[in-house]
């Protein structure tokens, strides 16, 4: 009789056990604020031969899906007379670190596969910017000229 109240007693305890357990859950979380930005040295003088190391363009963007770019001219690889009185215009080759030069005869994409996947720039991302300049296509007038290159840098 001691036995069977024993088991009852312990099937009795087993079975209340679960009718006190109770659960509680937490959610954590952090989150990563998103980034895609590039930057250019602003107006930098440079020779009129030879070439110029002109600053760094520094990008970065932590799109899981990766992200676009592009590189353009204002005048098409040109530093043209800025006053506009001369025809005059001094051709030049833009290099960046890691692309080497890059075509200013139009816009030059640049995607996340060529630099190697869409972590490439997870992290700020510096790339050397120098520009060669070759004789003029014309007479060496006095005067100012320039060009506006263009970087933008887009998330997919």
């Amino acid at each position: 009789m001691k036995k069977i109240l024993i088991v009852a007693a312990a099937s009795v305890i087993v079975s209340a056990t679960p009718a006190l357990a109770n659960t509680a859950n937490t959610t954590i979380y952090a989150q990563v604020a998103p980034v895609c930005t590039i930057s250019a040295p602003g107006t930098t003088a440079i020779n009129l031969s030879g070439t110029t190391a002109v600053g760094d363009v520094t990008a970065q963007c932590n799109n899981a899906a990766g992200f676009t770019g592009s590189v353009s001219s204002l005048h098409n690889g040109h530093l043209a007379d800025q006053n506009g009185v001369s025809a005059t215009q001094y051709p030049y080759t833009l290099t960046l670190g890691g692309f080497g030069a890059v075509p200013l005869n139009g816009t030059t994409s640049i995607n996340s596969a060529q630099l190697g996947g869409n972590a490439a720039l997870i992290n700020a991302t510096t790339f050397a910017m120098s520009v060669n300049v070759a004789a003029p296509n014309g007479p060496a007038y006095a005067g100012t000229y320039q060009d506006t290159i263009s970087f933008t840098l887009t998330a997919n």
